[in-house]
């Protein structure tokens, strides 16, 4: 079974982008659509709000296969601070991440694993915390239009990092809501996250780690 903590942060990588954009944001101007920056600094003035949820649909392809492994699950959010992801399909478990901490578990454990986040963690989890002109140094980022009207943001690293090669963040033209997020590393190996169905979400207890389960640090 392909997780999304092999290697260890693969997931952390993918996160703080989601967390960035997956909001609900008003229309960028065509200015705007040209400068990639002014985008991702608008799209980050708009966290916040009311907490939601969607459906996704994760495809992690390896490198040099023509298919991958699906799966499904919710995405709940209490931007800027939370995300949770519940995979349901094929192989359930929860990731939950709240500022610099993010927790794991699976249904029916004893225990959950926990892991502390530093500024100086692999590439992708400086996006949730750093400014604008802190990424620049460290991000190249450009923009596209898709056949469809739709925006992409393309970010990757200045310095080469197998972490993270490159991460497409497509917004839908109508919504104006994270659609699409494809992640490639150095190896070549990709996921797909496709973004479905957002509505307002309000149970608060989702983004609180079950007080039942023993926590080990990573």
């Amino acid at each position: 079974m392909k997780t999304l903590l092999k290697p260890r942060f693969a997931l952390l990588y993918r996160l703080p982008v989601l967390l960035a954009v997956v909001c609900a944001v008003t229309a960028p101007s065509q200015a705007e659509a040209q400068d990639p920056w002014s985008l991702l600094g608008e799209l980050r003035d708009n966290l916040g709000g009311g907490s939601q949820q969607a459906s996704f649909v994760q495809i992690y392809r390896p490198a040099g296969f023509t298919t991958g492994d699906r799966e499904t699950g919710h995405l709940y959010l209490s931007l800027p601070d939370c995300v949770r992801w519940d995979y349901e399909d094929p192989y359930p478990k929860t990731f939950l991440l709240c500022r610099d901490t993010i927790h794991t578990w699976n249904p029916g454990d004893q225990a959950g694993r926990r892991f502390l986040l530093v500024d100086s963690d692999e590439p992708g989890i400086d996006l949730l915390r750093l400014q604008i002109d802190d990424l620049r140094l460290r991000y190249e980022a450009r923009t596209e239009k898709g056949e469809d009207g739709s925006l992409q943001v393309i970010l990757s690293p200045h310095v080469p990092s197998p972490a993270i090669a490159e991460a497409r963040l497509t917004i839908e033209p109508s919504r104006q809501v994270l659609s699409i997020l494809s992640y490639r590393d150095q190896e070549g190996n990709t996921s797909r996250f496709e973004i479905t169905d957002y509505e307002p979400h309000e149970d608060a207890s989702y983004f609180e780690p079950p007080a039942d389960l023993e926590w080990l640090d990573q």
